[in-house]
Protein backbone atom coordinates (compact mmCIF):
# COMPACT_ATOMS: atom_id res chain seq x y z
CA UNK A 1 0.00 0.00 0.00
CA UNK A 2 1.28 4.10 -0.61
CA UNK A 3 0.82 6.45 1.50
CA UNK A 4 0.27 9.92 2.36
CA UNK A 5 1.76 11.14 5.47
CA UNK A 6 1.31 14.84 6.67
CA UNK A 7 0.15 16.88 9.27
CA UNK A 8 -3.56 18.07 9.00
CA UNK A 9 -4.25 20.87 7.11
CA UNK A 10 -1.40 20.63 4.91
CA UNK A 11 -3.27 20.50 1.67
CA UNK A 12 -3.91 16.66 1.55
CA UNK A 13 -7.35 16.52 0.12
CA UNK A 14 -5.59 18.66 -3.60
CA UNK A 15 -3.01 15.89 -3.35
CA UNK A 16 -5.46 13.08 -3.39
CA UNK A 17 -7.57 15.27 -5.71
CA UNK A 18 -4.81 14.88 -8.26
CA UNK A 19 -3.40 11.56 -7.61
CA UNK A 20 -7.37 10.52 -8.40
CA UNK A 21 -7.94 12.69 -11.54
CA UNK A 22 -4.41 11.74 -12.79
CA UNK A 23 -4.21 7.74 -11.41
CA UNK A 24 -8.22 7.39 -12.06
CA UNK A 25 -7.93 5.11 -9.30
CA UNK A 26 -9.78 6.29 -5.56
CA UNK A 27 -7.49 7.07 -2.14
CA UNK A 28 -9.11 7.14 1.28
CA UNK A 29 -8.19 8.47 4.71
CA UNK A 30 -6.80 6.18 6.86
CA UNK A 31 -10.13 5.97 9.23
CA UNK A 32 -12.20 4.63 6.40
CA UNK A 33 -13.18 1.27 6.09
CA UNK A 34 -12.40 0.41 2.31
CA UNK A 35 -14.99 -2.06 1.15
CA UNK A 36 -14.38 -2.93 -3.04
CA UNK A 37 -16.76 -0.13 -4.98
CA UNK A 38 -17.63 1.64 -1.90
CA UNK A 39 -15.37 4.34 -0.64
CA UNK A 40 -16.92 6.80 1.63
CA UNK A 41 -14.72 9.42 1.18
CA UNK A 42 -13.03 9.21 -2.21
CA UNK A 43 -12.61 12.42 -3.60
CA UNK A 44 -13.79 10.48 -6.87
CA UNK A 45 -17.12 9.37 -5.34
CA UNK A 46 -18.14 13.27 -4.55
CA UNK A 47 -16.56 14.24 -7.98
CA UNK A 48 -17.13 13.26 -11.05
CA UNK A 49 -13.45 13.35 -12.43
CA UNK A 50 -13.47 9.59 -14.16
CA UNK A 51 -11.95 7.47 -10.42
CA UNK A 52 -12.58 4.25 -11.09
CA UNK A 53 -14.66 3.12 -7.80
CA UNK A 54 -14.07 -0.48 -7.95
CA UNK A 55 -10.34 -0.62 -8.13
CA UNK A 56 -8.08 -0.71 -4.75
CA UNK A 57 -7.27 2.59 -3.10
CA UNK A 58 -3.83 3.68 -4.95
CA UNK A 59 -3.32 5.79 -1.85
CA UNK A 60 -4.09 6.23 1.70
CA UNK A 61 -3.49 9.47 3.86
CA UNK A 62 -2.97 9.48 6.73
CA UNK A 63 -1.95 11.90 9.99
CA UNK A 64 0.27 9.78 12.32
CA UNK A 65 3.05 7.06 10.97
CA UNK A 66 1.16 4.79 13.29
CA UNK A 67 -1.46 4.57 10.11
CA UNK A 68 1.39 3.59 7.82
CA UNK A 69 1.22 -0.25 8.01
CA UNK A 70 3.22 -1.41 4.89
CA UNK A 71 6.85 -0.12 4.86
CA UNK A 72 7.38 -1.19 1.44
CA UNK A 73 4.91 0.78 -0.43
CA UNK A 74 5.53 4.73 -2.25
CA UNK A 75 5.10 7.76 0.32
CA UNK A 76 4.49 10.94 -0.45
CA UNK A 77 5.30 13.25 2.56
CA UNK A 78 3.21 16.49 2.44
CA UNK A 79 4.41 19.51 4.19
CA UNK A 80 3.68 22.83 5.43
CA UNK A 81 4.89 25.67 7.32
CA UNK A 82 4.88 24.70 11.31
CA UNK A 83 3.75 28.18 11.82
CA UNK A 84 0.56 27.87 9.73
CA UNK A 85 -0.27 24.54 10.84
CA UNK A 86 -0.80 24.09 13.88
CA UNK A 87 -2.27 27.46 14.61
CA UNK A 88 -4.93 26.45 11.61
CA UNK A 89 -5.21 23.07 13.15
CA UNK A 90 -6.03 23.67 16.55
CA UNK A 91 -7.70 27.10 16.20
CA UNK A 92 -4.78 29.06 18.19
CA UNK A 93 -6.02 32.17 16.89
CA UNK A 94 -8.22 32.92 20.03
CA UNK A 95 -5.36 32.63 22.41
CA UNK A 96 -3.49 35.05 24.03
CA UNK A 97 -0.36 32.93 24.02
CA UNK A 98 -0.59 30.31 21.71
CA UNK A 99 3.29 29.64 22.12
CA UNK A 100 3.21 27.09 24.57
CA UNK A 101 0.75 25.23 22.70
CA UNK A 102 2.39 25.48 19.58
CA UNK A 103 6.00 24.00 20.94
CA UNK A 104 3.77 21.49 22.48
CA UNK A 105 2.34 20.10 18.93
CA UNK A 106 5.99 20.37 17.53
CA UNK A 107 7.68 18.26 19.72
CA UNK A 108 5.94 17.51 22.95
CA UNK A 109 2.68 15.35 22.09
CA UNK A 110 2.11 11.62 22.02
CA UNK A 111 5.37 9.97 20.44
CA UNK A 112 4.64 9.53 16.29
CA UNK A 113 1.96 12.31 15.79
CA UNK A 114 3.72 15.36 16.49
CA UNK A 115 5.15 17.94 13.91
CA UNK A 116 8.77 16.80 13.71
CA UNK A 117 7.95 12.88 14.74
CA UNK A 118 6.30 12.69 10.77
CA UNK A 119 9.14 14.62 8.82
CA UNK A 120 11.77 12.18 11.43
CA UNK A 121 9.96 9.16 9.89
CA UNK A 122 9.79 9.89 6.40
CA UNK A 123 13.58 11.56 6.68
CA UNK A 124 14.50 7.56 7.86
CA UNK A 125 11.65 5.88 5.44
CA UNK A 126 13.43 3.45 3.29
CA UNK A 127 11.30 3.08 0.36
CA UNK A 128 10.27 5.56 -2.50
CA UNK A 129 9.45 8.53 -1.07
CA UNK A 130 8.46 12.06 -2.44
CA UNK A 131 7.91 15.57 -0.68
CA UNK A 132 6.11 17.82 -1.62
CA UNK A 133 5.75 21.25 0.32
CA UNK A 134 2.42 22.83 0.20
CA UNK A 135 3.71 26.26 -0.99
CA UNK A 136 4.93 24.77 -4.08
CA UNK A 137 1.99 22.97 -4.36
CA UNK A 138 0.34 26.45 -4.02
CA UNK A 139 3.02 28.77 -5.59
CA UNK A 140 4.58 26.25 -8.57
CA UNK A 141 1.42 24.06 -9.00
CA UNK A 142 2.54 22.70 -12.47
CA UNK A 143 6.38 22.00 -11.73
CA UNK A 144 4.77 20.48 -8.32
CA UNK A 145 2.21 18.57 -9.70
CA UNK A 146 4.35 17.14 -12.92
CA UNK A 147 6.82 15.77 -10.09
CA UNK A 148 3.75 13.92 -8.45
CA UNK A 149 2.86 12.59 -11.43
CA UNK A 150 6.13 11.50 -12.49
CA UNK A 151 6.55 9.65 -9.26
CA UNK A 152 3.07 7.77 -9.52
CA UNK A 153 3.82 6.90 -13.28
CA UNK A 154 0.57 8.53 -14.31
CA UNK A 155 -0.72 9.16 -17.50
CA UNK A 156 1.10 12.35 -19.61
CA UNK A 157 -3.03 12.55 -21.17
CA UNK A 158 -4.52 12.60 -17.26
CA UNK A 159 -1.53 15.49 -16.17
CA UNK A 160 -2.17 17.60 -19.32
CA UNK A 161 -5.73 17.69 -18.65
CA UNK A 162 -5.25 18.65 -14.72
CA UNK A 163 -2.58 21.53 -15.80
CA UNK A 164 -4.39 22.52 -18.53
CA UNK A 165 -6.85 24.54 -15.89
CA UNK A 166 -5.42 23.81 -12.23
CA UNK A 167 -7.20 26.69 -10.48
CA UNK A 168 -10.51 24.86 -11.62
CA UNK A 169 -9.34 21.94 -10.84
CA UNK A 170 -8.39 23.07 -6.92
CA UNK A 171 -11.73 24.65 -6.52
CA UNK A 172 -13.28 21.95 -7.45
CA UNK A 173 -11.51 20.03 -4.80
CA UNK A 174 -12.11 22.99 -2.15
CA UNK A 175 -15.45 22.34 -2.73
CA UNK A 176 -14.98 18.80 -1.07
CA UNK A 177 -13.36 20.32 1.50
CA UNK A 178 -15.38 22.64 3.14
CA UNK A 179 -13.17 23.43 6.61
CA UNK A 180 -10.50 25.79 4.23
CA UNK A 181 -10.19 28.93 5.42
CA UNK A 182 -7.58 30.93 2.84
CA UNK A 183 -9.00 28.73 0.07
CA UNK A 184 -5.68 27.64 -1.45
CA UNK A 185 -5.07 31.08 -1.99
CA UNK A 186 -2.39 32.25 0.41
CA UNK A 187 0.82 30.24 2.93
CA UNK A 188 1.16 32.68 5.58
CA UNK A 189 -2.28 33.83 6.50
CA UNK A 190 -2.71 31.64 10.07
CA UNK A 191 0.80 32.76 11.49
CA UNK A 192 0.03 36.57 11.04
CA UNK A 193 -1.29 36.20 14.48
CA UNK A 194 2.59 35.77 15.60
CA UNK A 195 4.82 38.45 16.12
CA UNK A 196 7.99 38.41 14.20
CA UNK A 197 10.13 37.72 17.44
CA UNK A 198 7.47 35.19 18.32
CA UNK A 199 8.40 33.54 15.31
CA UNK A 200 12.07 33.52 15.19
CA UNK A 201 12.03 32.41 19.08
CA UNK A 202 10.07 29.53 17.20
CA UNK A 203 12.16 28.94 14.55
CA UNK A 204 15.15 28.96 17.37
CA UNK A 205 13.30 26.13 19.01
CA UNK A 206 12.84 23.88 16.10
CA UNK A 207 16.52 24.45 15.24
CA UNK A 208 17.72 23.19 18.65
CA UNK A 209 15.78 20.35 19.20
CA UNK A 210 16.88 18.69 15.94
CA UNK A 211 19.26 21.00 13.76
CA UNK A 212 19.75 18.23 11.78
CA UNK A 213 16.42 17.53 10.71
CA UNK A 214 15.53 21.86 10.50
CA UNK A 215 18.28 22.32 8.29
CA UNK A 216 16.94 19.48 5.75
CA UNK A 217 13.30 20.08 5.84
CA UNK A 218 12.61 23.16 7.20
CA UNK A 219 15.10 25.93 6.54
CA UNK A 220 12.91 27.87 3.92
CA UNK A 221 10.36 28.61 7.16
CA UNK A 222 13.32 30.74 8.56
CA UNK A 223 12.24 34.24 8.87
Amino acid sequence: MNYILSYPRSGSTWIRYCLEFMTKRPTIGSYSKHKKGHHSNVIGSLKNIGVDLGKNPIFVRTHSPKGIKDVSGKLVFLIRNYKEVIIRHHNLKQEKNPMKLIKNNLIGLEQGSNYMDLISFFDNYDGEKLIIYYEDLIENPTETISILADFVCAEKKFLSELLSNPEEHKKNSLSVYKKSETQGKGTDSHSSILSHQDKENLDLFVRNNNAELYEKYLIRYSE
